[in-house]
């Protein structure tokens, strides 16, 4: 992982501890991590950290299949 998103990603846990709740924390820095995926003008992804995807997110591709299925 480059600098820049070893910085990013530090500034955004530093931010997301002083919030409250476990709840709000996990929101707060999968919201900023999700801003940074959205696409620039130019149509380029703009952020390449590696953060693990959440359960939910885990739990897509086999919804998807399962409906294949019926």
């Amino acid at each position: 992982m480059n600098e820049h998103a070893l910085a990013s990603r530090r500034q955004i846990f530093q931010l997301a501890r002083s919030t409250k709740s476990k709840r709000q924390r996990h929101s707060l820095a999968t919201r900023e991590h999700t801003r940074k995926h959205s696409t620039t003008e130019d149509g380029v992804g703009g952020c390449t950290d590696q953060l693990r995807p959440s359960t939910s997110w885990a739990r897509y591709p086999v919804a998807a299949s399962k409906a294949a299925l019926t």
